[in-house]
């Protein structure tokens, strides 16, 4: 992630102090650099969660499948998505996904309301608090979902994407003839 002002991440941070609150071992990990770094390590220290607020910097391309396979959940607060890279990546790991519910947010395509995650208000933090915490209280719901993620990202696979896009080349070809 990169720490700028439309990936909205101190609202994952505010939410993140009301979810150690009611679960005491919780860890938020937070993978990416950006000129907004300090201040929101700032924020994790004047909240009084900087003990387990996790700043990894940026993580080597080769390296990125460890904090996916290490997360419960993955949350995307993102005001304004145009692909959703990092969603289907959480997607291949089998996590369940919080997305920001944002009509500048293409990730939220990727999600199906209840099956394979949840959407959350912008900008609220308890909204998106009460989603962390129904997650992280339900195993057997996150798995459920987990599982849903890992048969639905075959469809995105880069084989079937390519003949997608080669097929509707075609067809404009054709069209045009």
């Amino acid at each position: 992630c990169r720490f700028m002002e439309d990936k909205n991440v101190d609202i994952l941070i505010k939410s993140f102090s009301i979810v150690s609150k009611k679960i005491k071992n919780a860890v938020l990990v937070m993978v990416g650099e950006g000129f907004l770094e300090a201040e929101l390590k700032q924020l994790a220290h004047h909240l009084g969660i900087s003990k387990n607020v996790i700043f990894t910097g940026k993580i080597p391309e080769e390296n990125l499948n460890m904090p996916f396979a290490s997360a419960d959940l993955f949350v995307l607060p993102s005001l304004l998505e145009t692909q959703g890279l990092a969603v289907l990546e959480a997607m291949a790991s089998g996590k369940p996904l919080l997305v920001t519910k944002s009509k500048n947010n293409a990730a939220t395509e990727l999600l199906v309301e209840g099956k394979n995650g949840y959407t959350f208000k912008p900008n609220n933090k308890y909204d998106l608090a009460s989603k962390i915490i129904r997650l992280l209280k339900d195993k057997d719901l996150r798995l459920k979902m987990g599982k849903y993620n890992l048969a639905y990202i075959k469809s995105h696979d880069i084989n079937k994407s390519i003949d997608k896009i080669e097929n509707l080349y075609r067809d404009m070809i054709k069209n045009t003839k």
